[in-house]
């Protein structure tokens, strides 16, 4: 017998002068590499997801970083941080927190900054035939947003342009 999960997510608002974008790259390792989108304060999306407090940065905050540059610095599945005493989880959102966020809570270009450029998120896409066509081990990687912010796509985990990047997930611990 199947299980099925029930997911329960809310949008809390947004939240300002967390971090400023200077203070995050420095945390996070990542002044080397990439490009740079945002200085000053990040703006983060805050959303209360099976139990846990989620604040996605509304924008990408780098470009021209590929998954396999975020994975080293530890950034994809999670890194711990502080700022001001509390301590946060920094990671890539899923593919799936992807549609139970950004898409459900908002979707407007206006709040979540998506049109135009891809995100990277955790997953490897899996489908049979790829497995197969990927079979040297470069297992694709997923990339949300671009056109609409449900569209997705998926490539070779070191893609690197400037219509992709990093937009992170500050977990609550």
């Amino acid at each position: 017998m199947k299980t099925i999960e029930k997911t329960t997510s809310t949008y809390e608002g947004k939240v300002n002068n967390i971090i400023s974008a200077e203070d995050f790259y420095y945390k996070t390792n990542t002044e080397d590499i990439g490009n740079n989108l945002v200085e000053g304060d990040l703006t983060f999306l805050k959303f209360n997801h099976n139990g846990k407090t989620l604040l996605v940065c509304d924008r990408n905050v780098k470009n021209r970083i590929s998954w396999d540059m975020l994975n080293e610095r530890n950034l994809v599945f999670g890194k711990m941080i502080t700022i001001d005493n509390i301590k946060y989880k920094v990671r890539l959102l899923t593919s799936n927190e992807w549609d139970k966020l950004i898409v459900k809570h908002t979707p407007l270009d206006s709040d979540s900054h998506w049109k135009n450029m891809y995100s990277w998120c955790q997953n490897v896409y899996s489908i049979n035939f790829l497995k197969r066509y990927y079979s040297s081990g470069l297992a694709p990687r997923v990339l949300c947003a671009y056109s609409t912010v449900s569209y997705f796509i998926y490539t070779t985990s070191s893609y690197l342009t400037t219509i992709s990047g990093s937009r992170p997930c500050l977990e609550i611990l």
